[in-house]
């Protein structure tokens, strides 16, 4: 909860030791790609009570289900457009 979401999300680059000049673009290019670059300077906890979900993380998609059986060791995903 101390860190930002920024911070958050950089912090798996960090502990393999990616420069910081990498983590930014990196950072910056993911949350463009998932539509969050404006939560990038909130703390997860301000992001969740903004939100009203009480979470800082999102609850999971209803569009994205498993399409193979569960015995399938390489399950494949797809998304589903019925809501």
């Amino acid at each position: 909860p101390h860190m930002s979401v920024f911070d958050n999300v950089a912090f798996g680059l960090k502990m393999r030791g990616v420069p910081a000049e990498d983590r930014k673009r990196l950072v910056l290019s993911a949350s463009k790609t998932m539509e969050i670059e404006h939560l990038l300077d909130a703390s997860p906890v301000r992001s969740a009570v903004a939100s009203g979900s009480g979470s800082p993380w999102p609850a999971p998609s209803s569009a994205i289900r498993a399409c193979s059986s569960s015995t399938n060791r390489f399950p494949t995903w797809t998304r589903s457009y019925a809501s």
